[in-house]
């Protein structure tokens, strides 16, 4: 009975390791994916956030020529030419921040109350092209701002 205990256990040996050989491709991918999500998700947030401050300070680029000469105002109206160059130099700004790789203004548009601006920048994903994906994605980010006094 001896014998049969020592050669069922010799026939289970290695049995581990084949599972952990087929359990560790899977896992280092799992990570792989992970991590160029999170790159993702962090270049966009903070594309985002350069958005929404570009158009948040463009919504305050007062027409102050018609302010001061309109005899009643009721809301005020902005100056689209000061508007954008407001969002120009905050996208220079923005091009110094090591999150988000060289912004680029893709849309513009404004009215008498609103601003709305369009960012797109490109997102390196560091382990994309070893799973045969092209590792530079297109990210874009939009953000609209109103006049603050509506």
């Amino acid at each position: 009975m001896i014998r049969w205990i020592r050669r069922r256990r010799n026939a289970d040996e290695g049995t581990i390791m084949v599972l952990v050989l087929g359990l560790v491709p899977v896992v280092a991918g799992l990570i792989a994916v992970g991590t160029d999500a999170a790159v993702l998700f962090s270049h966009r947030r903070a594309l985002v956030s350069h958005a929404d401050a570009a158009a948040l300070a463009a919504a305050q680029s007062a027409d102050l020529g018609t302010l001061y000469t309109a005899r009643k105002i009721e809301s005020l109206p902005l100056d689209c030419r000061t508007a954008r160059s407001v969002v120009t130099r905050r996208i220079e700004q923005a091009s110094e921040d090591s999150r988000a790789t060289a912004p680029q203004l893709a849309d513009f548009s404004c009215n008498r109350n609103a601003v709305r601006v369009r960012l797109r920048s490109k997102a390196q994903l560091p382990f994309a092209k070893h799973f045969g994906i092209e590792p530079t994605v297109e990210v874009a980010a939009d953000a609209a701002a109103t006049s603050p006094l509506r």
